[in-house]
């Protein structure tokens, strides 16, 4: 599985993780756009390369930005390389749960990619 973990310099904890890239952050969306469209054309011929984590804890994101976001990365991916699955994570939510945990926004606003049978819910749950 490839991740998209961070898109800048450690600065904060060893890390650096926006929350939602692509919300104030056009340059970000670009990037990882461009990011997963050059790593779909380079590994999707790799047989133990199966899926896409489309970006790590997006802790700022609400469950309408975020499912934008994806459907939009994910759609990329699955252009250019269409077997893959997708990992999708869920909204933080500020501080109510986890970083990546909430999957309460697909009651009813479901993800849509435009490959069947591709989207895997893999929320980030650390516990007390």
């Amino acid at each position: 599985m490839l991740d998209m973990h961070t898109i800048g310099s450690p600065v904060w904890n060893g890390e650096d993780n926006y929350g939602l890239p692509g919300r104030s952050e056009m340059w970000a969306l670009n990037i990882i756009n461009d990011a997963w469209a050059i790593l779909a054309q380079r590994y999707c011929s790799y047989p133990n390369v199966i899926m896409a984590d489309i970006f790590n804890e997006p802790y700022a994101a609400s469950w309408p930005e975020w499912t934008a976001f994806v459907q939009d990365v994910g759609s990329r991916i699955l252009h250019i390389c269409n077997r893959w699955l997708i990992a999708v994570e869920g909204a933080g939510q500020g501080w109510q749960s986890c970083w990546g945990e909430d999957l309460s926004g697909l009651r009813h606003a479901p993800i849509e990619l435009p490959v069947a049978n591709r989207l895997v819910m893999a929320p980030h749950t650390y516990g007390q």
